[in-house]
């Protein structure tokens, strides 16, 4: 899987004792003073969910009504990543359902949230959140590798050859070396195994 890129994570710079410290400091500053209205905003838009088709895009102005500003929501993000990568996966589903809610636009939220359900073995799901990163970001490679993987694992290789050679083209287009000689070196050893 393609991991959602991040800086030097706190735990290289620290050790990892200190990273679970600042994680916990930072999700104390971040979440408990809003965390009511936090949580509230989630649960609305679960509610809207179960409640019809509604487009969770209509509540696109969710953070600005309720006073987020991007910092305060890559403040969570970055809480969520934290979950993800140690294992918490039901927090990182919650915090990742919560940033898509009030910024639907943002493609690293929506590809994070690919990464949670593909880590808790969701395809569905996980290639749901894929795509709808694609069409958000269309240069973006991640998405189309991703989703190339799942489908491999789900044996359409016809399909996942086409992703992973349009994830590579995207990466190599955006500059991203490391991932476009990943695809292309999954679509060599996949076209020699036919």
């Amino acid at each position: 899987l393609v991991q959602v890129e991040r800086g030097p994570s706190l735990a290289d710079q620290l050790g990892s004792r200190a990273y679970v410290a600042q994680y916990d400091a930072a999700y104390d500053l971040a979440i408990e003073p809003n965390k009511t209205c936090f949580f509230d905003t989630i649960n609305q838009v679960k509610a809207l969910t179960v409640a019809g088709p509604r487009s969770l895009c209509v509540d696109a102005d969710l953070a600005r009504a309720r006073g987020y500003e991007p910092e305060d929501l890559m403040a969570v993000a970055e809480i969520a990543w934290h979950y993800l990568m140690s294992g918490g996966l039901k927090l990182a589903l919650t915090l990742y359902e919560g940033l898509t809610a009030v910024a639907p636009e943002e493609p690293y939220f929506a590809l994070a949230l690919g990464l949670v359900h593909d880590r808790m073995n969701d395809p569905r799901q996980a290639q749901d959140w894929y795509q709808r990163a694609s069409r958000l970001d269309p240069g973006d490679g991640r998405p189309d590798i991703n989703r190339a993987e799942l489908y491999l694992e789900a044996g359409d290789r016809a399909k996942a050859l086409q992703l992973m050679a349009r994830g590579a083209e995207k990466a190599r287009r955006r500059g991203d070396d490391v991932l476009a000689t990943k695809a292309e070196a999954l679509l060599a050893h996949l076209s020699r195994r036919r």
